[in-house]
């Protein structure tokens, strides 16, 4: 209900253009036939289906007079017939087939998706918005029993021996067809430029099965022909737009992984404002799994193959802001196989256990695509947005590769695709290229496969040192999921890596860690300066007692600020940074994890400053000191502007602590 747009109560209504107007007479008249009809009068209250004909005739009437009521007339019968749906026990044949056809005399009213009308069309759709509002409750328990009803008919037809194979089959056509014209309605509302995957979530209330059932008729890849073509007297046909409705459905089933579903501001989240780091990464754990769980259940991977497939063969489909539609199918696949969560129970990890044999049965038809992928963002991205995309599609594959590893034959492929300057013309990509050669290492390791003439082995031996030495690095600390056995051969040619710090990721405090780094390089070369420009026998400048005191401190932009001016009981007493995943020593100390274990490393197990005896795990983690640091560094950016964090959904936080509970 909160997604229509432009909706306006007090304007006056709008005429309707000719077309619009044939449009809606069609459907109109099917309701007022089907509401005359004694199966329809049989499965509602009495009185009530000879009410929908005659609100029906009224609309009709509107329109062969061509009033300006029309529009209202008829999305009141729409809301007519969804009311009664909601008050019916069971969605029969003749309810659902009056629903559908209300349905479709809305959509008639909305303007198709892509489609340009005239400004009268755009004034009836705007007024049929402000009349949608005042049903649109009717419409949410509309979905629910549509699952329902498609959710038994699609998992145990056989169960009800009463009815025939043909009745059973024409109630779930019908059943996919009113899915279809509700979200027909929905997108047209919208508008499919503005559809996507929190639109989607929201309007089924946060259920991956739900929109993977009401969703699945309209991507199946047998829509029929005539979709397009003439309704005939009892059935409408498919919505003129099907096609572009079915690619912005697939548009934003594909955005359902990303932290923003998850986290996206709502009446639900305050309980989580302050959740932790841990916490939030279990949310997004258990929130992907549900999304895993259903994909295995609901059957997607039949409907995703052939829709990378089309879209691989259509330059069209490769085009727009968003990744191209292959990268986000390898990257929505791979977010649904993540590695382990050791704060979660390990039972929990069955939960993805279904998915990864669908992948392994599917492993040739989709290594084959994923290898044709490698091409397609040339088609469609400008050079900044097609390395960040293609890095990404990489580190995506090595993590299918762990889950459904491909055969040899398709990972020597893949790796040509990839790196062969005769075949591929993005080789130049990741030539020398030192993260995508560590996410192709990682992905060649996954697959089983040993360096011996291949393509990446032949491209890492003519690398220069430092190249290898940062692959190395990188593929050594690969934070994805990677066999270490099939790794070693790949290590050993790549020989020994750099300096840690040189080989981080892009991630955010690795980003951070790296601005202070070069704010101090940068505070040292200016004070190199001002000594060389000195008089002879000038004083050297003393550094003020910030920087004395924290040396990785520096002056500059807002992130720097932070950074110097943390309060002490919110610094690793080691290097006096920021902490950001604090752990306590037994002698009272408050450490940054990784500096603690880097520094019991290199004093042999000693605390770095009692030189008592210390192993890392009697340090546990702090997380009252690390909401402490959430609320600190929230009250210092919201002096600048800084935006709010988005929270949890409560219901993953439920799901959480139920699992610990039974544990």
């Amino acid at each position: 209900r909160h997604a229509w747009p432009g909706c306006c109560r007090s304007m006056a209504p709008a005429a309707m253009d000719q077309h619009q107007a044939a449009a809606l007479r069609l459907p109109l008249e099917r309701v007022a036939r089907r509401a005359a009809s004694s199966e329809l009068a049989a499965a509602l209250p009495v009185g009530a289906a000879e009410g929908l004909r005659q609100e029906a005739e009224f609309a009709l009437g509107f329109l062969e007079a061509q009033d300006a009521g029309a529009v209202r007339a008829a999305c009141g019968v729409a809301g007519r017939c969804v009311g009664l749906a909601s008050e019916a026990d069971d969605l029969t044949e003749p309810i659902l087939e009056a629903v559908r056809d209300s349905l479709a005399a809305v959509a008639s009213i909305l303007r198709p998706c892509g489609a340009s009308g005239a400004d009268e069309a755009a004034a009836c759709a705007a007024e049929a918005l402000a009349v949608l509002e005042e049903f649109c409750d009717g419409l949410d328990y509309l979905v629910a029993q549509l699952f329902s009803g498609l959710f038994r008919t699609l998992s145990a037809p056989e169960a009800d021996a009463t009815q025939s194979d043909e009745a059973v089959s024409a109630r779930f056509n019908v059943l996919r067809m009113v899915a279809v014209w509700a979200i027909a309605v929905l997108l047209r509302a919208v508008g499919s430029h503005r559809f996507d995957g929190r639109c989607l979530w929201e309007w089924t209330d946060g259920e991956p099965f739900v929109i993977f059932v009401l969703a699945k008729g309209l991507l199946a890849e047998d829509a029929p022909s005539a979709a397009c073509g003439e309704a005939d007297e009892d059935t409408p046909a498919w919505p003129c737009d099907w096609r572009e409705l079915r690619e912005a459905m697939w548009a934003a089933i594909l955005e359902l992984p990303s932290p923003d579903i998850v986290f996206q501001p709502n009446a639900q989240t305050q309980s989580l404002e302050d959740a932790d780091i841990v916490e939030r990464h279990e949310a997004l754990w258990l929130h992907r799994s549900l999304l895993a769980v259903a994909t295995a259940d609901c059957g997607l991977l039949d409907a995703l193959l052939p829709h990378v497939e089309r879209a691989l063969g259509t330059p069209e489909a490769l085009v727009g802001d968003r990744p191209t539609r292959p990268l986000a199918a390898a990257a929505f696949l791979a977010a649904l196989v993540q590695p382990p969560l050791e704060s979660l129970p390990s039972g929990l990890h069955e939960l993805t256990a279904a998915l990864v044999r669908q992948l392994e049965w599917h492993a040739g038809r989709l290594w084959h695509l994923l290898g044709r992928a490698l091409e397609a963002p040339l088609m469609a991205e400008p050079r900044d947005k097609r390395q960040v995309h293609l890095r990404g599609f990489l580190r995506d594959c090595a993590s299918l590769a762990y889950a459904a590893p491909p055969g040899i034959a398709d990972a020597r492929d893949f790796l040509r695709r990839a790196l062969s300057e005769q075949s591929s013309e993005v080789s130049a990509e990741f030539r020398g290229e030192a993260k995508a050669l560590a996410a192709l290492v990682a992905f060649a390791a996954n697959a089983g496969l040993a360096p011996a003439g291949d393509h990446l082995a032949d491209v890492l031996a003519s690398s220069p040192t430092e190249v290898r030495a940062e692959v190395s690095t990188r593929a050594g600390q690969w934070c994805g999921l990677v066999r270490l056995v099939e790794l070693g051969p790949w290590m050993e040619l790549l020989g020994p890596g750099m300096a840690a710090e040189d080989g981080e990721d892009d991630d955010f405090f690795a980003t951070m860690r790296r601005e202070v780094r070069a704010a101090t390089a940068s505070a040292a070369a200016r004070q190199e300066v001002v000594a060389a420009l000195a008089p002879v026998g000038a004083a050297p400048p003393v550094p003020s007692a910030a920087v004395a005191a924290c040396p990785d401190a520096a002056r500059g932009g807002s992130l720097r600020e932070l950074v110097r001016n943390a309060p002490p009981e919110l610094c690793c007493a080691l290097d006096c940074k920021l902490l950001v995943d604090p752990v306590r020593s037994p002698y009272g100390h408050a450490y940054e994890r990784a500096a603690l274990q880097r520094a019991l490393v290199a004093n042999g197990g000693h605390c770095p400053l009692t030189g008592q005896p210390l192993a890392l795990a009697d340090c546990p983690r702090e997380a009252g000191l690390r909401r402490q640091v959430l609320v600190w560094v929230r009250e210092s950016r919201s002096g600048q502007g800084g935006r709010r964090r988005k929270r949890c959904p409560s219901s993953l936080l439920d799901l959480r602590s139920c699992v610990r509970d039974t544990t």
